[in-house]
Protein backbone atom coordinates (compact mmCIF):
# COMPACT_ATOMS: atom_id res chain seq x y z
CA UNK A 1 0.00 0.00 0.00
CA UNK A 2 2.67 2.33 0.85
CA UNK A 3 4.46 1.72 -2.39
CA UNK A 4 0.82 2.26 -4.39
CA UNK A 5 0.75 5.78 -2.51
CA UNK A 6 4.16 6.76 -2.99
CA UNK A 7 4.01 5.92 -6.95
CA UNK A 8 1.05 8.37 -6.87
CA UNK A 9 2.21 10.77 -4.91
CA UNK A 10 5.37 11.12 -7.40
CA UNK A 11 3.02 12.61 -10.00
CA UNK A 12 3.70 15.92 -9.26
CA UNK A 13 0.36 16.73 -11.04
CA UNK A 14 -1.49 14.25 -8.73
CA UNK A 15 0.10 15.33 -5.72
CA UNK A 16 -0.53 19.55 -5.90
CA UNK A 17 -3.90 18.95 -7.11
CA UNK A 18 -4.37 16.89 -4.49
CA UNK A 19 -2.47 19.52 -1.90
CA UNK A 20 -4.82 22.08 -3.14
CA UNK A 21 -8.36 19.79 -2.61
CA UNK A 22 -6.99 18.69 1.15
CA UNK A 23 -6.62 22.68 1.90
CA UNK A 24 -9.37 23.81 0.52
CA UNK A 25 -11.27 20.74 2.88
CA UNK A 26 -9.36 21.41 5.63
CA UNK A 27 -10.14 25.20 5.30
CA UNK A 28 -13.98 23.94 5.88
CA UNK A 29 -13.13 21.81 9.60
CA UNK A 30 -11.50 25.18 11.00
CA UNK A 31 -15.80 26.33 10.81
CA UNK A 32 -16.83 28.51 12.44
CA UNK A 33 -14.19 31.19 11.21
CA UNK A 34 -14.46 35.36 13.13
CA UNK A 35 -16.84 36.97 10.63
CA UNK A 36 -14.69 39.53 9.78
CA UNK A 37 -12.63 36.58 8.24
CA UNK A 38 -15.77 35.03 6.97
CA UNK A 39 -16.78 37.69 5.21
CA UNK A 40 -13.55 38.53 3.74
CA UNK A 41 -13.37 34.68 2.30
CA UNK A 42 -17.01 35.23 1.20
CA UNK A 43 -16.02 38.42 -1.06
CA UNK A 44 -12.69 37.84 -2.68
CA UNK A 45 -11.67 34.73 -4.62
CA UNK A 46 -8.10 36.97 -4.82
CA UNK A 47 -7.61 36.24 -1.48
CA UNK A 48 -8.54 32.89 -1.36
CA UNK A 49 -6.25 32.09 -4.37
CA UNK A 50 -3.33 33.98 -2.27
CA UNK A 51 -4.06 31.29 0.71
CA UNK A 52 -4.16 28.06 -1.71
CA UNK A 53 -1.55 29.39 -3.33
CA UNK A 54 0.86 30.44 -0.58
CA UNK A 55 0.09 27.13 1.62
CA UNK A 56 1.05 24.89 -1.98
CA UNK A 57 4.59 27.04 -2.43
CA UNK A 58 5.10 25.96 1.44
CA UNK A 59 4.59 22.31 1.07
CA UNK A 60 5.79 22.17 -2.31
CA UNK A 61 9.61 23.74 -1.67
CA UNK A 62 11.80 23.90 -2.27
CA UNK A 63 10.35 25.05 -5.63
CA UNK A 64 10.90 25.42 -9.17
CA UNK A 65 9.16 27.84 -12.49
CA UNK A 66 7.60 24.03 -13.37
CA UNK A 67 5.50 23.71 -9.72
CA UNK A 68 5.08 27.47 -9.60
CA UNK A 69 2.48 27.46 -13.08
CA UNK A 70 1.14 23.62 -12.04
CA UNK A 71 0.18 25.39 -8.87
CA UNK A 72 -1.25 28.63 -10.41
CA UNK A 73 -3.46 26.60 -12.78
CA UNK A 74 -4.76 24.05 -10.14
CA UNK A 75 -5.10 26.72 -7.68
CA UNK A 76 -7.88 28.53 -10.37
CA UNK A 77 -9.48 25.18 -11.35
CA UNK A 78 -9.97 24.59 -7.97
CA UNK A 79 -11.32 27.77 -6.92
CA UNK A 80 -13.86 27.68 -10.21
CA UNK A 81 -15.03 24.06 -9.16
CA UNK A 82 -15.97 25.04 -6.14
CA UNK A 83 -17.36 27.69 -7.44
CA UNK A 84 -19.49 25.79 -9.54
CA UNK A 85 -20.43 23.12 -7.22
CA UNK A 86 -21.97 25.97 -4.61
CA UNK A 87 -24.94 26.73 -7.11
Amino acid sequence: MIEFINKILNNEHIKIFIIIIVSVIIGYTLHPVPPWLLQIFETSNVFKFFILFLGGITILHPINKKKIMILIIYCILVLFLFELFRK
